[in-house]
């Protein structure tokens, strides 16, 4: 189950792992202006979270591909989602980031089971 931004990346030692294997993750909160290929992998793999809080999926190179990868598995269900602006967005492109879609989805462990 590999998106193509994950397909060209493999798992490397990461300090997140490390923290997942200390202190499991029940919630997990992306908000990066690049895909998060390698995270992601390391998220999904070893913490596993039950909630996946996606901001700026609507950014072009940004995490939304996440929450398109979690809704096409069937033990993911998207609980919330919402638009809020961004006066303050500068750079090439701003207009495009000034507005930012936001999602809340969550996992159903007695699905990854059956």
């Amino acid at each position: 189950n590999t998106h193509c931004h994950v397909g060209k990346y493999s798992l490397e030692p990461s300090q997140l792992e490390n923290l997942c294997g200390i202190a499991p993750m029940d919630l997990v909160f992306l908000d990066a202006p690049f895909p998060a290929s390698r995270e992601w992998l390391v998220v999904d793999k070893f913490c596993k979270p039950r909630f996946v809080v996606v901001y700026g999926s609507s950014l072009p190179s940004g995490p939304g591909w996440i929450r398109e990868q979690l809704l096409s598995w069937p033990h993911w269900a998207e609980l919330r989602t919402g638009i809020l602006a961004d006066p303050h967005a500068s750079g090439p492109g701003h207009e495009i980031g000034r507005v930012r879609k936001w999602s809340v989805l969550m996992r159903d462990f007695a699905a990854d089971y059956h």
